[in-house]
């Protein structure tokens, strides 16, 4: 399915939910009474309508009966179908990038190193003797 698809028919769905509501009478109302604003020209009247819905509230209202609608409805199969196209996606390339991305580190660390003089690999037996000389100092 593709991406906006689902989105249509989600807002279908919600709009379907809505109608009938007292929340849909509400907002009629409030958009009818705003409508009427003398001030309000025709070009700027969608703008206004709207700007009169935040201005007393309905914004809120209507955010809220979507949000509780989709709290309710059961959204795991639009969420289905988007993740199947991901899951059919390889994630091999995920790990030939984080490969390379260790290769760059380690060469990084080695040229760090060198620059230092600071020997990146030490024998482990000199390691050893260096720790237990220290602890048998103290």
């Amino acid at each position: 399915m593709d991406d906006n698809t689902s989105t249509e028919l989600l807002v279908t769905a919600i709009v379907e939910h809505l109608q009938g509501t007292s929340i849909e009478s509400q907002l009629q109302k409030a958009a009818q009474v705003a409508a009427v604003n003398p001030f309000l020209r025709v070009s700027d009247l969608k703008k206004g309508i709207q700007a009169e819905l935040v201005r007393t509230g309905y914004e809120r209202k209507l955010r809220n009966a979507v949000y509780q609608y989709l709290q309710k409805c059961d959204s795991k199969p639009i969420q289905q179908a988007t993740d199947t196209e991901h899951a059919k996606e390889p994630l091999s390339h995920i790990s030939k990038a984080q490969a390379n991305w260790d290769k760059r580190i380690v060469k990084s660390l080695n040229s760090m190193c060198t620059e230092l003089s600071i020997p990146l690999a030490r024998k482990k037996n000199g390691f050893k003797m260096l720790v237990t000389l220290r602890w048998k100092l103290k």
